[in-house]
């Protein structure tokens, strides 16, 4: 049943992608009757993308690289004890290093699984 839902997901995922690129294009007299219908596909997908089995849900997840920069600063200070009411500042530091993170999802062959919605912890599926 997800393979089924999952094939009318593509359909209107494509669909609206015709319907979204003669809108843009000005190809239809009646843009409100499109832009309607680009809509009703747009809920109809939603629907069928909820029927599909969460383990293939997940597998068609957009993963993507992901580069995050990290900046670290810090600022440090030394003072000499004058007397009960002034320090003299002997020295003052300003250090500031960065790191670039680089993370590529681990893409892998698709096996059929089951997965708690809750928890997302997936287990196999015996093959009767």
């Amino acid at each position: 049943m997800s393979l089924l839902n999952l094939n009318l997901y593509e359909v209107c995922d494509g669909v609206i992608e015709d319907f979204s690129k003669s809108l843009t294009a000005g190809l239809e007299n009646s843009e409100d009757l499109l832009s309607d219908r680009i809509h009703d596909l747009k809920a109809r997908a939603k629907i069928y993308w909820g029927r599909i089995s969460p383990s293939i849900r997940e597998a068609m997840r957009k993963k993507s690289i992901t580069i995050t920069k990290n900046i670290y600063c810090g600022f440090d200070t030394e003072y000499e004890h004058v007397d009960m009411s002034t320090n003299k500042i002997l020295s003052a530091q300003f250090a500031v290093s960065s790191k670039v993170l680089l993370s590529l999802p681990l893409v892998s062959k698709y096996e059929m699984h089951g997965m708690n919605t809750a928890t997302g912890e997936e287990y196999p599926i015996s093959r009767a």
